[in-house]
């Protein structure tokens, strides 16, 4: 956007068959991200059986690349409001597209969750740009049908992501085994690179929006003191030291709220808005979206893993098995 063109002016200028394009564009970058939170699922057993993996890798595998995406979503939704929704967009999938090679590549269990880590922090950089082109794109009054094709969408591709991949395991295209799962990002990611560069509008926020960098290491420093003992404690034996480093996480928090408040009184730029958490509605919904992505997100996991190991179900028969949950959870 040019200096001084406000997102109403901008998304006046685009035709309605260039906003539609552009729509679509964004719209499967929403769905690329959410198909791989779940898509590696049925790819366990397999990954275990090839590589030898243990339960800490692949538990590394699969919430590795959620912990980046939740823990840098933030900054990347600040990085397109200082240097443009669009650019950031295009450095978000070109990121996302290069590491779901990586993780196609990867010859150790090491270098898989490596990858998947990095896929999550492209991710993170890329998705948030899709609310903020969306504002530009569609005045306050049309906006209502995008967000809710956006609900529809995102319900369906989070569940939809073990059906794709084990589908794509069972059919081991040209002997890849589990690689497809990932590889098929990279034609549909070059193609959004190609009509994005093409269809998306240019624009950023129009205040001047700063990064802060302290919030989010205590952020990191938060999730990380949670979540790696949780993940590493059974294969440790649950040392002393996984107990002290979760209770570590106390301070912790306590220290980013103070860093918060102070950020928010010198320049109105914290990670964290504090003040989001006094609107009723805002703590309700967030509880809300927690409780739900932390049951749909375990039962989608354990579902994947009783039906191989323990019915010895096919990735094929666990996709199929998944469809039902998919057409509910569109509900």
């Amino acid at each position: 956007m040019r200096p001084g063109v406000s997102a109403i002016e901008s998304s006046a200028m685009l035709t309605p068959t260039r906003r539609s394009m552009a729509l679509a564009v964004v719209a499967v970058a929403m769905v690329l991200d959410l198909v791989d939170m779940t898509i590696i699922n049925v790819a366990v057993p397999t990954l275990q059986a090839q590589f030898g993996a243990s339960d800490a890798e692949v538990q590394w595998m699969v919430a590795g690349y959620s912990t980046i995406f939740a823990l840098l979503l933030i900054t990347g939704g600040r990085l397109g409001d200082i240097y443009g929704y669009k650019r950031i967009f295009l450095i978000g999938v070109a990121g996302f597209t290069l590491t779901s090679l990586f993780c196609g590549m990867a010859q150790t269990p090491g270098q898989l969750v490596a990858a998947r880590l990095l896929q999550g922090g492209a991710a993170a950089i890329m998705l948030p740009q899709v609310m903020s082109l969306t504002q530009i794109m569609y005045a306050p009054h049309e906006r209502m049908a995008a967000l809710g094709l956006f609900g529809i969408l995102g319900g369906l591709a989070a569940v939809l992501g073990p059906v794709i991949g084990g589908l794509l395991i069972s059919a081991n295209l040209f002997g890849l085994g589990w690689r497809p799962i990932f590889l098929v990002n990279l034609p549909i990611g070059i193609l959004a690179i190609a009509f994005a560069v093409r269809v998306l509008p240019a624009g950023r926020s129009e205040r001047r929006a700063k990064l802060d960098m302290i919030g989010t290491f205590l952020v990191m420093l938060l999730l990380f003191s949670l979540i790696f003992p949780l993940i590493q404690g059974r294969d440790y034996g649950w040392p002393v030291w996984g107990f002290l480093l979760m209770a570590l996480a106390i301070p912790v928090g306590l220290l980013l709220m103070w860093h918060s408040q102070a950020r928010m009184r010198r320049d109105g730029s914290p990670l964290i808005v504090p003040d989001l958490f006094h609107a009723r509605a805002f703590s309700f919904g967030l509880v809300t979206t927690l409780i739900f992505q932390i049951a749909t997100g375990g039962l989608l996991f354990t579902l994947a893993l009783a039906l191989q190991r323990g019915l010895g179900f096919t990735p094929a028969e666990v996709g199929i098995t998944h469809v039902p949950y998919a057409f509910g959870e569109m509900q």
